[in-house]
């Protein structure tokens, strides 16, 4: 029961990180939608670069801490989704630098043309965090089945000692 308690807890913790990661995206994207809206890319940048670093402090929660929340084997299958991720976010930023800088030279088109990537971008982060959260589920599921047939095996093992304890009776 109690591994079980802590694999939960260590499942939920992962989990709720990724969920965090996954609402970042929209952090990184939010100053380019302003300064689209605006013009102003010069008030946009500093809060684009701090929800940048924001997401990559949240990404590197998750790769610090994945040692401690999951097993090797499960950390293992996991690390190639969080590159995959962590590559989708590089992009957008690029993206979302390129749109600002579009913003504040005036190429309203070339800005216009530069969010559709972005956002196309944000899609592609999305989609991959998204991979992780679901293998982060597998790995439970996984956990959780283990768990079932351990009790079933402790509950065999229990109406084995009493039927033997019936018998000497």
């Amino acid at each position: 029961y109690e591994r079980a308690s802590a694999a939960n807890t260590r499942s939920g913790e992962l989990q709720a990180r990724l969920s965090d990661l996954l609402a970042l995206v929209g952090d990184v994207a939010a100053p380019c939608n302003d300064a689209l809206e605006s013009g102003d890319a010069a008030r946009a940048a500093p809060k684009l670069d701090a929800a940048a670093e924001s997401w990559r402090r949240a990404l590197q929660r998750i790769r610090d801490d994945a040692p401690q929340l999951l097993a090797a084997p499960d950390l293992a299958r996991i690390e190639p989704a969080l590159v995959t991720a962590e590559s989708a976010f590089r992009r957008m930023y690029a993206d979302a630098r390129q749109m600002l800088s579009y913003v504040r030279t005036g190429q309203q088109d070339n800005a216009m043309s530069q969010m559709a990537a972005l956002t196309r971008q944000a899609q592609t982060l999305t989609v991959a965090i998204a991979r992780v959260e679901s293998l982060a589920r597998t790995i439970q599921t996984s956990e959780h089945r283990a768990q079932a047939d351990h009790a079933q095996q402790l509950r065999l093992a229990m109406f084995s000692i009493a039927a033997c304890a019936a018998l000497i009776s």
